[in-house]
């Protein structure tokens, strides 16, 4: 009876399939996910900051972290942040034509002296 116990056993753990999903980059389409760098298995969450697995389930496990409420609360967040470029105004092409001159003066006047 202890052999048959062992054997069943062993039978269940031979029987049990190794999952492989590999990330597929059209789920970046619809989830703010991103491929990771020599991990095929893997998704990188932008509003998380972190290196989820998808290796068993696939664009369901894809789903169920992105339907997760810290995962909604943290993408929202981020949606109506602003980016930090967005605070600084680029110069505008009259500011960079009067530096121009200004440097060619200056570069005139030291090699006149």
């Amino acid at each position: 009876m202890a052999d048959t116990a062992s054997e069943s056993s062993t039978c269940k753990s031979a029987k049990r399939k190794k999952y492989d999903t590999e990330f597929n980059q059209e789920w970046s389409k619809d989830y703010p996910i991103q491929r990771v760098c020599g991990n095929k298995n893997a998704f990188f969450c932008v509003p998380f900051q972190k290196t989820i697995s998808c290796s068993h389930q696939g664009k369901l496990d894809v789903e169920r972290h992105c339907s997760n409420s810290t995962h909604t609360k943290n993408a929202k967040v981020i949606k109506e942040s602003r980016k930090i470029s967005s605070m600084f105004s680029s110069p505008s092409s009259s500011t960079n034509e009067a530096v121009t001159k200004a440097r060619i003066v200056a570069y005139e006047f030291y090699c006149t002296s």
